[in-house]
């Protein structure tokens, strides 16, 4: 499963109807603490994590999935 943060309504749908039309399992968070707690629940294969999120930065969410779990 593939979690993408990325705050942009458009730009999120985007990418997660061109993967699911790929084949692949996808959730949608729309903030970094929504991404956080969506990570913390499930398991991803991936995360596609855009850097400039409001509130909390991406590299900020990016540091704290990675204290909890090795994730590309």
């Amino acid at each position: 499963m593939i979690l993408i943060v990325e705050d942009d309504n458009d730009i999120n749908n985007l990418i997660y109807q061109t993967l699911t039309k790929s084949g692949y399992e996808c959730k949608q968070a729309f903030s970094g603490t929504e991404g956080i707690m969506l990570f913390d629940m499930q398991d991803f294969a991936l995360v596609i994590l855009d850097l400039m999120l409001p509130g909390m930065s991406g590299e900020d969410v990016l540091n704290k999935m990675k204290q909890n779990k090795n994730i590309p």
